[in-house]
């Protein structure tokens, strides 16, 4: 933890075999993913098939409901989407494509799951209760 003196410390000492001291040692700085206007304006297919109420109810992390309702009032061009609602949104299709990803696909056709050779199969875990986006 190198006395909490500097953050990332293990990080940007392998960091410095690689790249350049200025980015190596340049200062945190803050990501954020984008808003769902950006990719839930005209979502693409496979994002459709993730949020879909059937891929929703599949994972079942999120409350189908209220997803649709977002994505309605989006569709509907009823003002920008408070932040925190346009980010939860973007956190709702991330997570559902993280999960079809590495969890064993089934919610969208268009993308197929990652497949790792030597890897157990995925353990089917309970049931979390849905979380509401708005």
């Amino acid at each position: 933890m190198h006395g909490f003196a500097e953050d990332k410390y293990l990080l940007r000492q392998a960091a410095a075999r690689i790249l350049p001291a200025e980015i190596a040692q340049r200062r945190k700085a803050m990501f954020r993913a984008p808003l769902a206007e950006s990719f839930l304006a005209h979502p693409p297919s496979f994002v459709r098939d993730l949020i879909s109420p059937q891929s929703l109810s599949r994972t079942g992390y999120f409350d189908a409901g209220a997803v649709r309702r977002d994505c309605e009032a989006l569709a509907k061009g009823e003002g920008k989407l408070g932040t925190f609602t346009s980010l939860g949104l973007g956190g709702v299709v991330a997570t559902q494509l993280w999960h079809h990803l590495y969890l064993g696909g089934g919610l969208c056709e268009e993308l197929p799951p990652l497949e790792f050779p030597h890897a157990a199969k995925p353990v089917a875990a309970a049931q979390p209760a849905p979380l509401a986006v708005a």
